[in-house]
């Protein structure tokens, strides 16, 4: 009988946050977070506190092959590239700056962020350069939407650790078919090397 792996989890979340309702959704995630390490579907979770675009450079170059990064911070896209910052009134990063192959993560969950879906895609696609799975909220900010924990649970439950496509598919399953809002505000993306 096999083995089961479990994930090793890269959660980089902004404690600069101003919107009230952002330390409920943050609660929620680490509940989560440690709900499946107890149940051993995490091996190790490494807490990223951000509070500045160079904490998020830092936090996307250190993440390893087969990990799910869980970036919980602000995004926005354009014709000028995918940008991430801790806080809409701070500088963000653009991931333009970091060099091709940076992230080793398997599976991407990006929330909170605005823009074209595109340009987040193409940018991990860069930035990773293997295939990945990227789960991203493509909306206005909703700090109240906890569609991103329940995204995490089902991707933790029925993917061993590492396993992008499995990921892919526990994403894809309750997004598109349970939720049906993948086309509005939700992706669930396999994006091939």
């Amino acid at each position: 009988m096999p083995q089961w792996e479990p994930w090793v989890v890269r959660h980089l979340y902004t404690v600069v946050e101003s919107d009230p309702q952002y330390p409920d959704y943050l609660s929620a995630m680490k509940d989560k977070l440690d709900r499946a390490q107890e149940a051993e579907w995490i091996s190790t979770v490494y807490d990223k506190q951000i509070r500045t675009s160079d904490d998020i450079a830092r936090a996307l170059k250190a993440s390893e092959p087969g990990e799910m990064l869980i970036v919980d911070l602000h995004g926005a896209a354009g014709d000028d590239g995918a940008w991430l910052g801790p806080h809409a009134d701070q500088p963000f990063l653009n991931l333009r700056e970091l060099a091709d192959g940076t992230l080793g993560a398997a599976v991407v969950v990006l929330t909170n962020c605005e823009g074209a879906k595109d340009v987040f895609v193409d940018e991990v696609h860069r930035l990773t350069g293997h295939p990945v799975a990227l789960v991203g909220h493509f909306d206005i900010a909703r700090m109240w939407d906890t569609t991103p924990v329940d995204v995490v649970n089902d991707m933790l439950y029925w993917a061993d650790g590492g396993h992008e496509e499995d990921a892919y598919r526990a994403a894809h399953e309750l997004l598109v078919e349970k939720l049906q809002f993948s086309d509005q505000w939700w992706l669930a993306k396999w994006i091939r090397a």
